[in-house]
């Protein structure tokens, strides 16, 4: 159980993460572009608004399908060992082995 809510917490992490660099980049891309610092700043605090309600109105529906997409995977890999079919053996397993 615990090694689902790894997965979906990593998921949430990985979106997360996905959508802060898209809007640092955007800030980015708009502070680095040649206009003078008025304009720019307009234009950042324009895009901050924007952005803002983009991610207000749609924060339900990307939870929801990640949390969808995260129920799916956990269904389809149902109760396979995926250590076991990479190879990968944990820890613990490869210190008993070692005593033995």
């Amino acid at each position: 159980m615990s090694n689902n809510n790894d997965r979906e917490s990593g998921f949430g992490a990985f979106l997360a993460g996905f959508i802060i660099g898209g809007l640092v980049g955007a800030a980015v891309a708009v502070v680095l572009a040649p206009q003078s610092g008025e304009e720019t700043r307009s234009k950042l605090a324009e895009r901050s608004v924007e952005w803002r309600n983009i991610v207000n109105e749609n924060r339900q529906t990307w939870a929801e399908n990640v949390n969808q997409m995260s129920q799916s995977a956990s269904n389809s890999i149902g109760g396979i060992d995926l250590n076991a079919l990479t190879g990968k053996m944990s820890s613990k397993s490869t210190d008993d082995e070692a005593e033995a």
